[in-house]
């Protein structure tokens, strides 16, 4: 082969291999010199479990080939190779120097292969066992439970025992015929079931009299041992079940445990299944909301909500008396087939009193669903509706800071309506200064609060200042007190903590009201 020819044929060979992802050549976009493989870096005695975490880190990278020496440097011939080699093994040499300490990145620092950097901190560090197989010894010696939790206590001893593990010389010939090693493995299992034997609190005294009574704890079964250990869960079972050694041959995951549901039992989780009815008034949500400890005008502390599950329209009705829902659901039901000229199919609420329209329901054909007791998730269409309901109306009331009295669907900002001729002549004021209180049924005009006279009427020649809000610029009558957790004697005369509406209000004279946002509103009719 001629010698250009050989150069292509290397130069394909390392772009092959650079584009491969299985290729150990390549390098994802996130490989990166600054990358730290493992959480704890080696400070020498804990080289054991640094060395098998950055086994495992290397081999995820497929760049283990680097380090144990199987992926060798390529000869200067084959130019582009060595260029990629010389990457990856400058790539992994810098995560080697992240992950550990700084003087040992110091002594390492100019090696010139990862390689040589591998078997240099083995031959430096594998050997100094006896500190740290000392240390796991101790650390299993003292180790109890304490406050701990079982599967937390079980944790702990399981991670020091593992890598106590690491340090026990094991055969790997497979010629045994003795069964030797067979007897020194569950010799190493006793000795673990005793050491976690060991740890426990007191309060599991008789658990351990009864397992060391036993002539091996391999035929413990598992049910013994799930009540011995506090009914644990199924998933803490099968980690145990490797180190306890209990048989397996009686576990019945499917058998029910009698304890466990009165003692751990929770509701089951509610899933949002979102479905909707295909028509409207095919299913209509109702609930009651209340008593409010302020009245409105009406004398009303309830209020009525009724929403449609195809189009999630929804009625409000003000109430008196919870006894009231039944008069307003039978005029709504005749309001639905009288405007729409269809027929409610059913009705869905909760178990209260004063929604039980059972004759109601009888003469009309409709269906009426429940929900479970306290269990308002399965009305979740109308509940949620009232959460938006308080919602608005606190972000309506604490914008206009209207008094609690006029707290109905209430805007509150200032509004000018025009006086009627009659009542008026050719010098008399051709408006007064209101608020704006929200929209009456059945009538085109809006209800207002004449701010002077204290009085509501309807009007439909309304000039709105959506800015200003009259009862912004109401100093409350309620003394704060700056010291509340002080005990001090009451004054003879304690303060009026009324929030009554108070008896004159200072309007604004027109030419400081902001000159946009000045308009007429066309009413509307409400259905």
């Amino acid at each position: 082969m001629a010698p250009g020819n050989q150069s292509e044929s290397s130069g394909s060979i390392g772009q092959s291999a650079i584009d491969d992802p299985m290729s150990p050549y390549f390098l994802h976009h996130s490989d990166n010199p600054g990358l730290v493989l493992v959480s704890q870096s080696l400070t020498g005695d804990n080289y054991s479990s640094w060395s098998r975490s950055m086994k495992i880190a290397l081999s995820v990278k497929n760049k283990f080939g680097f380090v144990d020496g199987t992926i060798a440097k390529p000869s200067e011939v084959d130019s582009n190779l060595l260029s990629f080699w010389t990457r990856n093994n400058n790539i992994v040499i810098s995560w080697i120097l992240n992950s550990v300490s700084k003087e040992i990145s110091a002594s390492v620092l100019f090696s010139e292969s990862a390689a040589n950097i591998w078997d240099d901190l083995q031959e430096r560090y594998q050997q100094s066992n006896g500190p740290r197989i000392f240390q796991l010894r101790r650390d299993l010696i003292n180790l109890r439970q304490e406050q701990q939790s079982v599967s937390v206590y079980f944790t702990k001893l399981e991670a020091l025992w593992e890598e106590l593990n690491n340090f026990r010389p094991l055969c790997s010939c497979g010629r045994c015929i003795c069964e030797g090693v067979k007897k020194m493995d569950t010799h190493y299992q006793m000795d673990y079931i005793m050491t976690f034997l060991m740890g426990l609190n007191d309060s599991f005294a008789q658990i351990r009299r009864s397992s060391l009574q036993q002539d091996t704890v391999n035929h413990i079964s598992v049910e013994t041992w799930h009540s011995r250990l506090g009914h644990p869960s199924i998933r803490v079972m099968d980690t145990l079940k490797d180190r306890l050694q209990y048989n397996t041959h009686s576990l019945d995951r499917y058998k029910p445990c009698l304890v466990c549901p009165l003692a751990k039992q929770r509701r089951l989780a509610f899933i949002a299944h979102n479905n909707m009815s295909a028509s409207s008034f095919d299913l209509i949500h109702c609930d009651v909301w209340g008593p409010y400890h302020v009245p409105t005008q009406n004398n009303q502390r309830y209020f009525l909500t009724l929403v449609d599950d195809c189009t999630r329209f929804t009625w409000v009705f003000l109430l008196q008396h919870k006894s009231d829902a039944y008069k307003f659901v039978s005029k709504f039901c005749v309001m639905v087939e009288t405007q729409f000229l269809k027929r409610i199919k059913a009705f869905r609420t909760d178990n209260a009193k004063e929604l039980a329209f059972t004759e109601l329901f009888l003469d009309k054909g409709i269906v009426h669903q429940f929900s479970c007791v306290q269990t308002p998730q399965q009305n979740s269409v109308v509940e949620r509706k009232h959460q938006h309901l308080l919602n608005v109306a606190r972000a309506l009331l604490f914008q206009s800071r209207v008094p609690d009295k006029l707290r109905e669907s209430v805007f509150g900002c200032l509004a000018f309506a025009s006086t009627l001729a009659a009542h008026r002549d050719k010098l008399s004021p051709r408006a007064r200064a209101c608020v704006f209180l929200g929209y009456p049924p059945g009538i085109k005009g809006y209800k207002l609060l004449d701010i002077t006279r204290q009085e509501i009427f309807v009007s439909r020649d309304v000039i709105f200042h959506e800015d200003t809000f009259p009862f912004l610029s109401i100093t409350p009558t309620v003394n704060i007190d700056p010291f509340p957790s002080m005990v001090l004697p009451l004054p003879l005369n304690p303060p009026n903590i009324d929030t009554a509406i108070p008896t004159s209000v200072e309007v604004p004279h027109l030419p400081d009201l902001p000159l946009i946002k000045s308009f007429t509103k066309e009413p509307s009719t409400s259905k």
